[in-house]
């Protein structure tokens, strides 16, 4: 696990917003809120397990600036740009655990 990571920017295109816009699980801003690691709360990143030669995997779990936990998959772009994949509603369980990290960490 990476503990945080520097995110410069969101790649949207047509494609990642569709899935984002049919799936409804989370809205562009609550992603944001997470890869960005905005003013609110820090985010805890990990690099996903891929096969070799599939793209890189990230996968970010943080909480927004409304306060929902939520973890976000990203497909990492140069310059520290990512490219989000998916998100879901992190568990209670999960939930926690980001919790307990947070309070770890100097900001």
């Amino acid at each position: 696990m990476v503990s945080s990571m520097k995110v410069t920017g969101v790649e949207w295109d047509r494609s990642n917003l569709e899935h984002f816009d049919e799936h409804r699980r989370c809205r562009q801003r609550e992603v944001e809120d997470v890869l960005l690691a905005r003013r609110c709360y820090p985010t805890r990143a990990a690099e996903l397990e891929r096969e070799p030669g599939h793209e890189p995997r990230r996968l970010f779990y943080g909480r927004t600036c409304a306060g929902r936990h939520l973890a976000v998959v990203a497909a990492p772009r140069p310059g520290g740009v990512m490219r989000p994949i998916t998100c879901w509603p992190l568990s209670e369980k999960s939930a926690k655990g980001y919790e307990d990290w947070r309070k770890t960490v100097k900001r």
